[in-house]
């Protein structure tokens, strides 16, 4: 999560939407009176800004947000980062299979049947049926999107993710249909069905 004072946004970070990327193409232009979450891996750590509460918050919801930042959430530009929930779940299944090896072993079928319910991110930047965020931009998008988001004055943003994501490349399948089969196909789509009606998401 990040609060830009000088750009007079928050973003709010969800899951496998490369939101770690677009935090480091923020990072940059962020100052002391800005707030940011911190970033976290096996390899690095990036130190939060005006945020002691810890990594773990670093997907914090709206109604966190709110809690915390209540003039900011009220006054400025809110934005997030949504995914094709097929597509993401396969992206979370080969994130663990790399990181967790011992959670994915049985397979994406296993793997998605008992911890799929784990992953959506709607309740981040909606309250119940209705978006409270400014934008959701689309991840298949993403580019095109932070763009626009540029243009608007509202990000720092100079084609920075057309080069290099954090975190990629730890994908083996790039077709994420061929991991489904019609149950886990249905079974997302009861998961995720607020996202797939919302944004018209297709198989």
């Amino acid at each position: 999560m990040i609060i830009s004072n000088s750009y007079k946004f928050v973003f709010i970070k969800t899951r496998k939407v490369a939101g770690s990327s677009i935090e480091r193409v923020i990072l940059p232009h962020l100052t002391e009176k800005d707030v940011y979450t911190g970033f976290r891996t096996k390899e690095e750590h990036i130190l939060p800004i005006n945020f002691k509460e810890g990594y773990n918050l670093s997907h914090m919801s709206w109604a966190d947000v709110k809690e915390r930042y209540p003039k900011a959430f009220k006054r400025y530009f809110k934005f997030t980062v949504e995914r094709n929930p097929w597509d993401k779940l396969v992206s979370y299944f080969f994130y663990y299979n790399h990181f967790k090896p011992h959670t994915t072993k049985k397979g994406f079928k296993t793997w998605l049947k008992s911890r799929g319910h784990e992953y959506s991110d709607w309740f981040r930047y909606a309250d119940n049926d209705t978006i409270v965020v400014d934008r959701v931009l689309q991840y298949e998008n993403l580019h095109e999107e932070m763009v626009q988001l540029a243009k608007d004055c509202i990000v720092p943003y100079k084609g920075e993710l057309k080069r290099t994501r954090v975190l990629g490349g730890l994908r083996k399948n790039a077709n994420y249909r061929s991991m489904y089969d019609s149950e886990t196909e249905n079974l997302v789509r009861v998961l995720f069905r607020k996202e797939i009606n919302y944004f018209n998401y297709k198989f």
